[in-house]
C-alpha cells in the first residue's frame, strides 16, 4: 500500500478540527475516515501527520460557511476567501466545481494523537 502525502501551500494548523478543500473527488477515494495520513510542504518536507474525522464530496457552492470557516489556512475561512485561494492553486476553478472537503486533526510531527480541545 502506496504512502498518502498530502501537500499544503499554507501549512498552518489549529487545534481541534481543520479543514481542506481539494479539487474533484480523488482524495474522497484515497483516504477513509480515522486514517492517517502524511503531511507536506510544498518543497515536499515532512511537517506532520494528520487523521480523518470526516468527509464529503460535494460542490463548491454548497459547503456550508460553518465548515468552511475550520479551513486550515486563515486567509481562507470564509467562502470568498477559499474560493480565492483555491483559484490562485487550480486556475481554472469554478465555484461550481465538485471538491472533497476533508476535515481532520493535526496529530502533530511524530503522529502522535494530540488533545486539541
Amino acid at each position: 500500500m502506496s504512502k498518502k502525502i498530502m501537500v499544503f501551500e499554507n501549512p498552518f494548523f489549529h487545534k481541534g478540527i481543520n479543514v481542506t478543500v481539494r479539487r474533484d473527488r480523488n482524495w474522497f477515494s484515497l483516504l477513509k475516515k480515522d486514517e492517517t495520513f502524511e503531511m507536506s510542504d510544498i518543497d515536499m518536507h515532512n511537517i506532520g501527520y494528520g487523521i480523518v474525522v470526516e468527509k464529503a464530496c460535494l460542490y463548491y457552492k454548497d459547503i456550508p460557511e460553518e465548515i468552511i470557516a475550520l479551513e486550515h489556512n486563515p486567509e481562507g475561512r470564509t467562502k470568498q476567501s477559499l474560493l480565492c485561494l483555491l483559484k490562485k492553486i487550480y486556475k481554472d476553478f469554478s465555484y461550481d466545481e465538485l471538491v472533497t472537503v476533508i476535515q481532520f486533526k493535526y496529530l502533530g510531527p511524530n503522529n502522535e494523537k494530540t488533545t486539541n480541545e
